[in-house]
């Protein structure tokens, strides 16, 4: 999994999140750590992210086909109804 192409950064509930070609990545603020990955495992539907944007209190991961609400353990996913950028 490369992650090395990042797509967006967001800070969101205390923590560094980076959306990636390689899935997302939470890292902890101040000392950077990484502390979760998420990946297809964690029920993104494609590795390549390509935004992240917060809504309320919900963090969400845009794939090329669906919205996926974040928590640090895992993602769910919801088929886009419109196309994306």
């Amino acid at each position: 999994v490369h992650t090395r192409e990042v797509r967006a950064l967001v800070v969101f509930d205390g923590a560094l999140w980076v959306a990636s070609t390689g899935g997302v990545e939470r890292y902890a603020l101040g000392s950077f750590v990484r502390t979760h990955h998420l990946t297809r495992a964690q029920g993104l539907d494609a590795l390549d992210v390509q935004g992240l944007e917060v809504e309320g209190h919900t963090l969400h991961a845009r794939t090329a086909h669906s919205r996926c609400a974040l928590s640090p353990t895992e993602a769910r996913c919801v088929p886009s109804s419109r196309p994306l950028p």
